[in-house]
């Protein structure tokens, strides 16, 4: 991935999604230097705030490579470690509505008693004090 090549928005979730590790890897390292560069802090000031060494902190602009603690260090320094959460979050368990033989079952095995005094209830005139409760 040319440094002056750029890319789209889509094109950048693409290789995020579903490109080879390295040019994902080199993706993040062009994020990175660009969120440097903007400040005008110069890579040894940089890598001195991470507290990585210099030389690892060029590899990791020029070619992508760092571990993951190296790594972590660079986004502590950049201020984005609060966004890493957010790649776990746990998806909502969608509720679904109950199907219509589930609910003819539910009918089925009431207690009468309490069906005849849930009909009687909705005979009931609606007094004003009930309303006002709704």
């Amino acid at each position: 991935m040319n440094s002056a090549t750029r890319l789209t928005l889509e094109q950048e979730l693409e290789i995020f999604k579903d490109g080879p590790e390295p040019q994902v890897c080199l993706l993040l390292a062009k994020r990175v230097r660009e969120l440097r560069s903007a400040t005008g802090e110069s890579q040894a000031a940089f890598a001195q705030r991470a507290g990585i060494s210099v030389r690892t902190y060029k590899r990791f602009e020029l070619e992508g490579h760092a571990n993951l603690e190296n790594f972590i260090q660079i986004l502590r320094a950049l201020d984005r470690t609060r966004y890493l959460p957010s790649l776990f979050v746990q998806p909502s368990k969608t509720i679904r509505p109950p199907s219509i033989n589930e609910r003819i079952e539910k009918i089925l095995t009431r207690d009468p008693k309490e069906v005849l005094r849930r009909a009687y209830d909705l005979d009931k005139p609606i007094s004003r004090a009930d309303s006002d409760d709704q």
